[in-house]
């Protein structure tokens, strides 16, 4: 039964891998690239449809090598704001697709994967993401971060607050400088998202024979609005994580029951 159970999981990886080595780009270049070609005008709605199937097919290939999500609540992402989440694993990404709606958001996203790397790089683009370079230049990721939010948020734009995946699946102390960018001198809708469930799997490689043990949670937790005084803001965000800490162990007692 675990050799089933590691074989099913291998399988499911392997659908992973070769769906976003192959499929995924031949359906861009061949299909997508082309459409928005002939209307530059709807090139993010084509583009955001594009990466949606992807992280929807995701999914799919993941729950086929034997892991499980359990998804609560959903998020209007076609009004400005700020959705912020605990960050355990690269497997917790894909899911979100079924809590953002009508349209993803635009993703904070590190520069080392906005370019060079395949489908990865394609879907930062068609998302409008925010690139940044924290280990090289912390000042200047803030600095692009708020540049964003003072050219207009349009749409909802997302972030990990920790800056990086967990090791023990915990809730680390938040980097404000990024929040604070966004948030500031504008009075805006903030939701929470808790996770639970991946830490174990934090790469890629801890998955290829562990997929049937994963039982992934994502909980929509709540929906606050940023204080209009800047001051307040530092307060404010961490009331955020204390709120995303609590709700993380009332999850962990609910899966003991």
């Amino acid at each position: 039964m675990k050799l089933l159970r590691g074989l099913r999981s291998f399988a499911g990886i392997m659908g992973c891998l070769l769906f976003l080595g192959f499929v995924a780009p031949l359906s861009l270049y061949l299909v997508v690239v082309p459409w928005i070609a002939l209307r530059p005008e709807r090139r993010q709605d084509l583009g955001a449809a594009w990466v949606s199937w992807v992280a929807r097919s995701l999914v799919a290939f993941c729950r086929m090598g034997g892991a499980s999500f359990e998804i609560e609540g959903n998020i209007d992402c076609a009004q400005p704001g700020v959705v912020i989440m605990n960050h355990q694993s690269v497997l917790e990404v894909s899911p979100l697709v079924y809590i953002l709606h009508p349209r993803l958001p635009r993703f904070v996203a590190r520069a080392r994967y906005a370019h060079g790397v395949p489908t990865v790089s394609r879907a930062i683009h068609y998302l409008d993401g925010i690139v940044i370079d924290p280990r090289r230049d912390r000042a200047g990721a803030v600095v692009a971060i708020k540049r964003a939010a003072e050219q207009g948020l349009h749409h909802a734009v997302m972030l990990f607050p920790e800056g990086h995946r967990t090791a023990d699946g915990e809730i680390a102390p938040f980097r404000p400088a990024g929040m604070i960018a966004l948030l500031e001198g504008r009075q805006i809708p903030v939701w929470t998202i808790v996770g639970d469930g991946f830490w174990r799997f934090r790469k890629v490689m801890n998955t290829f024979f562990g997929l049937g043990s994963v039982r992934g949670r994502l909980r929509v937790v709540e929906r606050a609005m940023s204080p209009a005084d800047p001051s307040d803001l530092p307060a404010f965000i961490e009331e955020r994580r204390q709120n995303m800490i609590r709700e993380l162990a009332k999850m962990r007692a609910e899966a003991l029951r």
